[in-house]
């Protein structure tokens, strides 16, 4: 389910760095979904392409990515 902030959609699952994941949540492996390029994130705004997904509300991102519409 999205989360409409400012009008634009926003998904629950958001794109984080191997840093902040880290950070985080220290002591745990992320699990690798895809290998996208270029995506933002939601905590420090750096580009990654990790792969690194978190189910987190968008509002509480300071970096949230939008879905695609």
């Amino acid at each position: 389910m999205a989360k409409m902030i400012d009008g634009k959609s926003y998904s629950w699952t958001q794109p984080i760095c191997p840093q902040c994941y880290a950070k985080d949540s220290p002591g745990q492996r992320p699990s690798v979904l895809n290998d996208k390029t270029g995506e933002k994130c939601c905590e420090c705004g750096a580009l990654t392409g990790a792969g690194i997904w978190v189910r987190r509300d968008p509002a509480e991102c300071r970096f949230p990515t939008p879905e695609e519409e």
